[in-house]
């Protein structure tokens, strides 16, 4: 089922995750900086991964403005932009709207908190890795585990579509872990 997804930041790791779920799925990749944007809305991003070059089309915008209601927002902006980032992006979150990061570090859950209820939140981490070689063409370093968990039991079912959804886009079956155990 498609979903519609923000990803908020288009360094190295929300580029591969942005390409990557725009090719089953609305994607709307977010970055202040316009020359990025403008390249992602012309040429695509390229992603050099296992030994050949791939161009992913996804939206690319400098604000959420005008953005409909999203059903997955992913933040991967460095840590201390996460509360502007999200406020500028408050009108793609309503009330059945997931809010993830996968950014290192802790204590991110208390600025998601802010702007989603707590059973829409996804933490985790992830041993994927990419480098910038310059706008739009990233070098994906190397693929390894994702984990994810929400703070709250997983009464709704979402984690189970979210690793299909993920699988479907090239994120390996293996390699994507879930956890609906309560992590508090």
């Amino acid at each position: 089922m498609d979903m519609k997804i923000a990803v908020i930041g288009a360094g190295a790791m929300g580029s591969i995750y942005g390409g990557h779920l725009s090719q089953k799925h609305e994607v709307y990749l977010i970055d202040t900086s316009p020359a990025i944007v403008e390249h992602i809305q012309k040429e695509g991003i390229r992603l050099q991964e296992n030994g050949e070059e791939n161009v992913y089309k996804p939206n690319a915008v400098t604000s959420a403005e005008g953005l409909p209601v999203m059903d997955l927002v992913l933040l991967f902006v460095k840590s201390l932009y996460s509360r502007d980032a999200l406020v500028s992006g408050k009108n793609l979150i309503g009330k059945d709207t997931y809010l993830m990061t996968l950014q290192n570090g802790s204590g991110h859950e208390d600025i998601l908190e802010e702007f989603a209820p707590t059973d829409h939140i996804i933490i985790g981490t992830t041993e994927d890795n990419g480098a910038v070689l310059g706008p739009g063409l990233i070098r994906r370093g190397g693929t390894g585990n994702t984990n994810v968990g929400m703070l709250t039991e997983d009464s709704h079912g979402f984690l189970t579509r979210l690793k299909e959804e993920f699988e479907c886009c090239g994120f390996c079956e293996d390699s994507f872990q879930y956890s609906a155990a309560d992590l508090e």
